[in-house]
């Protein structure tokens, strides 16, 4: 949309509407989409510079839930970090107004009380339905007179054809571009009549209560960084990997980013800042700036190709034919494999929205490698699960570690193999199994290696107490890479992994 004019005329902000000749007072309107902050945010910066009132809002939309890749865990995380900005906006006599409904009913209904001017916000990389709802306001503003006003979202540029001179814009916007904090002291908010609105009341029975999910808000994930920055990070690369040890170690902030509790550009002033005075930090705080880098690459795919939320990347990936067998996949769901490493991975994330990186990998590459199961078939309900859900991420992510891309390399993970490596002490396996807990380290990675007399010893069942291993992992393997591999030789999946690669290329 093209940048318009601010409407900031009549200083009182008044003017006569010829609906029903009611005097509407002008107002313009802060929208939080996936930016729950009040650091570093333009719009909302504009807005407190404009002279007229302005009413800071998010809308539930109930479609968030119905489409089937949000969960009511990551609702509570942003009414969190909802709540964390009221009690900062209290003392300027100031709230958030959480309304619900879909957008266009709550702007129709408050165009009923007021005269909207502009709305601002930032840009949104996310699902069909929010690109198409997108696409609908826009001409729903332009019909009613209103401007929106969309900033960009960290390194993410829309309308981009190809990557050419993005990672150079990238770096100066993130490291070296202004901080958009606004002016308190200026503030001129607009409070909703309680009776006139359709507010949004989080039903308790909803609550996914876990004392292992992280809290939302601008609060916790300034302290996040903190201590990532001041010392969690000198473990940083040492532990990335470990199942049990990267929950301490990696930086967790990528809930707050996917929420946009704090910035991209928040996290790399403090992370650079801290490497000039701390030169033995370098390392670590550099290889996770790097991948924050990466994390804006993937979303900016997901930007240029919104198409693959639903559909394979390399338009060829379908000659693949994986299947969809429910009971395989209710295995995998629920952490009942068989494989010690994937089914402690399941039942962590679901108890407590996030894994590492190396695990996310594990368990994709499981569910359609050896599983030879669709990659669509996973991806919404680990995205429910993850409490750092970021659609740019998760989908672009899903179809690299299942290999549907053609171009990447492909990773079919062992997780036996991993298992020994990242948690030979079996601590993770521990943590998250405790039918296995009795069983020594040389048998609980591999629980099928029992005979009959340490199932008595152990007091352990296999296929009672634990299920035993739902497919034979060596011939999956063999299968799924001799498959992949003669994909990738055909010429027009070469062709069109030419073109992704193209397109993409920095």
């Amino acid at each position: 949309m093209k940048p318009c004019e601010i409407d900031s005329t009549f200083n009182l902000g008044f003017n006569l509407r010829a609906r029903d000749n009611k005097i509407l007072e002008k107002i313009n309107i802060v929208w939080f989409k996936k930016d729950f902050r009040l650091s570093d945010h333009e719009p909302l910066q504009l807005a407190c510079n404009e002279q007229l009132r302005f009413l800071l809002l998010y809308i539930y939309e109930p479609k968030i839930i119905e489409y089937g890749d949000s969960s009511h865990r990551h609702i509570q995380f942003i009414l969190e970090a909802i709540s964390d900005m009221n009690a900062k906006l209290s003392i300027f006599n100031a709230k958030v107004e959480i309304l619900e409904g879909n957008a266009e009913q709550i702007f129709d209904a408050l165009r009923e009380k007021y005269q909207i001017c502009n709305v601002f916000s930032h840009q949104e990389t996310g699902v069909s339905w929010t690109f198409e709802r997108d696409v609908f306001l826009k001409k729903y503003f332009r019909e009613h007179g209103i401007c929106w006003q969309e900033f960009q979202t960290n390194g993410v540029e829309r309308g981009l054809q190809n990557r050419g001179g993005w990672e150079k814009r990238r770096r100066k916007l993130i490291d070296e571009g202004e901080v958009k904090n606004p002016n308190f002291e200026k503030m001129k908010t607009v409070s909703l009549a309680s009776n006139n609105f359709n507010r949004f009341i989080f039903q308790k029975d909803k609550i996914e209560t876990s004392k292992n999910f992280q809290i939302g808000g601008a609060t916790n994930a300034k302290i996040i960084l903190q201590t990532f920055i001041e010392h969690r990070n000198f473990s940083y690369i040492k532990h990335l990997a470990h199942p049990l040890e990267s929950q301490e170690f990696s930086s967790r902030l990528s809930p707050y980013l996917a929420w946009g509790n704090i910035s991209a550009r928040q996290v790399s002033r403090m992370s650079r800042k801290k490497m000039e005075s701390t030169p033995n930090s370098q390392r670590n705080l550099r290889a996770f700036l790097s991948r924050n880098a990466w994390r804006d690459h993937f979303i900016q795919r997901f930007e240029m190709e919104e198409r693959i939320e639903t559909q394979h990347i390399n338009r060829l990936a379908a000659l693949l034919n994986r299947g969809n067998n429910e009971k395989l996949q209710l295995a995998w769901q629920l952490g009942q494999t068989g494989f010690p490493l994937i089914d402690a991975a399941m039942r962590a994330v679901t108890a407590t929205g996030w894994l590492n990186f190396r695990l996310r990998a594990t368990v994709v590459s499981f569910l359609t490698h050896i599983l030879w199961q669709d990659w669509r078939i996973g991806a919404k309900f680990l995205a429910r699960q993850f409490l750092d859900y970021e659609p740019g991420i998760h989908y672009c992510q899903f179809q690299m570690q299942s290999g549907d891309s053609g171009f990447h390399t492909i990773r079919v993970y062992n997780p036996i193999k991993q298992s020994l490596e990242k948690d030979f002490e079996a601590r993770f396996l521990r943590t998250w199994l405790p039918e296995l807990n009795n069983l020594p380290s040389n048998l609980i990675h591999e629980p099928w290696k029992m005979g009959g007399l340490d199932e008595m010893f152990y007091g352990i069942s296999l296929g009672k107490d634990y299920p035993n291993r739902i497919v034979n992992f060596e011939t999956a393997y063999k299968h799924s890479t001799k498959t992949l591999w003669a994909w990738r030789k055909n010429e027009d999946v070469i062709k069109e992994s030419k073109r992704l690669i193209e397109r993409h290329r920095e």
